[in-house]
This record gives C-alpha cells, structure tokens and sequence, in this order.
C-alpha cells in the first residue's frame, strides 16, 4: 500500500489510518479488552474502599454587647482563627482522645491526613469532612471533630475574653486615677467656697465610684460638668468588664458554635468509583492500542 511507502506519519489520510486500525483490529480489540479487564479487576478486588463523611458546623459571632470587641471578632475572623488551629497537632490530638473513649484508635499523624476543613458557601460555617477506609469508622472521625470543634471555638473566646479583661481592667484602673486626680483639683479649687462646706468638697472618689449607678446630680451640683466625662469613661468601661464576664461564664457551660449537621455512615465508597474508572480505561485502552498499531506500521515501513 502507498501508506507504507510514507516516512511520517502524520502525513497519513484518514482513510489510510482506517485501513491501519483495520488491519490490527485483532491486536486492537486485544489491547482494550486487556485493558477493560485490568481495570475491572482493579475497581472489584485489588482498590481499597475510601469512604467520606461530612458535618457542617454554624460559628456564630460574639455577642457580648462590647462594641469594639464584638467588631473585631465577627463569624468570618473566628471562622479564620479556628481554621488555623484546627491544623494543629493539639487539635487531632483531641480528636484522638475523644475516638478513643469510642475504641477508635487512630494515630495523630493519621488523623491530620484523614479530617480535612474548610469554610462554608455562606461565610459562617465550617464543613468538616473525612475519608477513611473503615465504613463505620468514619462517620465517628467526623463527629468527633466536630464536637472537638465546637469545645475549641468556646475555648478560644474565652481566651481573647480574658485578653481584653486584662486590658479594659489596666484601663479601669487609669481612669480611676483620672477621677481621683480631677476631683483632687476640684476639692482644691473649691475648698471655701460660699455654698460648699469642707466635708462636701472632700467627698472620696470611693463614694463616687461605688454608687450604681454613680449620682451625676450629686457630681454636678459640687463640681460641674467638666468632672461628669471623666466619671463616664469609668462608667462605660466597668460595663464593658462586666458584659465580657458575664460573657465568659456563658462559655463555660455553652458554645458560639453550634453542630447543624452531624455525619451518618455512607451507603457507598466514595473510592473507587467504578463507573468511572472503566470508561477512563476504555479511552486509554482506545489510545494505546491505536498507537501500538500505528508504531507496527512505522517501523514496517522503516524496513
């Protein structure tokens, strides 16, 4: 034939290239069902089963009635927070505890592999997911994330909580001595004066600063308005420390987290699939046959 006269191949007709694929159609035909074979073999006896599970987690922003501090963690910066230490040992190793007590021993190594995480479509949630070779197994390994997942996000407010008790308590602390110095120079300047005895002029920043609320009437009539901005910077920020305390004590029997949806064990292997397995090798068992026919041809022609 003329095409076995031709040095390139590529430079074959279509009709030409049939009549090649033609020609090997039993070497073909052998090749792909080689092929189909292998990889049914491979889908039924030789792949080990993965199974997947997921759970989903709500993170909801804090609450605590602190403006600044409720700003700065709103569900999308606590969600990035915990992101981030969930890919901490410490975290798996929770989780391995928490198997444990189910008699599900699986390493700390094993479990950073096994449990994945990312955000939610809606920016407020957390999808845990899980792909394990054990079909019962799996659906514990997710659940047990979750509920370690719900503890650590308690865990971590309540740490950024008493972070900023310290400081609204450092800031107390100075806007106390601010009224006390104010009212020091007030008792100095007044001292005397028609109207106001030495016994009202001396009044202590404790008898003050204890009144709840704090009689700004009082203030006012001994001292005028300019005392009265001091006293409410004290004022804002001991409610400020005793919204985040109570606050604190929430989590301590509660959560911002909330488990919307738990795992249940899969019906099916998630790996192998099949279906699809079969159909890739069906085109590559077209393919490699194809061109072991035409290298054949090649080399025949070569001679």
């Amino acid at each position: 034939m003329k095409y076995l006269e031709r040095k390139n191949v590529g430079d074959l007709s279509l009709r030409e290239l049939i009549e090649i694929l033609i020609k090997h159609k039993i070497l073909i035909m052998g090749i792909i069902v080689g092929v189909l074979i292998f990889s049914i073999i491979y889908s039924f006896f030789i792949a080990v089963p993965v199974y997947n599970a997921e759970a989903e987690v709500e993170i909801n922003k804090a609450n605590t009635g602190v403006g600044k501090f409720d700003k700065d963690y709103y569900s999308n910066a606590i969600i990035d927070a915990l992101l981030k230490q969930m890919k901490d040992s410490q975290y798996t190793e929770q989780v391995s505890k928490v198997l444990e007590s189910k008699n599900i021993y699986i390493s700390n190594s094993s479990l950073m592999e096994i449990i994945s995480s990312s955000k939610g479509k809606n920016g407020k949630t957390i999808l845990l997911s899980a792909k394990y070779i054990d079909k019962k197994e799996v659906a514990h390994i997710v659940n047990a994330s979750a509920d370690v997942l719900q503890k650590l996000s308690a865990q971590y407010m309540r740490e950024k909580i008493q972070e900023q008790l310290v400081i609204t308590g450092e800031r107390i602390e100075l806007a106390r001595k601010n009224v006390e110095a104010a009212l020091l120079k007030y008792n100095e300047n007044i001292a005397g004066q028609e109207g106001i005895d030495k016994q009202q002029a001396g009044i202590s920043i404790s008898e003050f600063l204890s009144e709840q609320p704090i009689n700004i009437d009082l203030i006012d009539k001994l001292y005028g308005n300019d005392l009265i901005p001091s006293i409410e910077i004290y004022k804002l920020l001991k409610i400020e420390y005793n919204r985040l305390k109570l606050f604190e004590a929430y989590l301590n029997t509660n959560s911002n987290a909330y488990i919307l949806s738990y795992a249940a064990e899969p019906e099916s292997a998630s790996w192998p699939n099949r279906k699809l397995i079969v159909i890739v090798s069906l085109i590559v068992g077209i393919g490699i046959a194809s061109l072991s026919a035409l290298t054949i041809e090649y080399f025949k022609n070569g001679k």
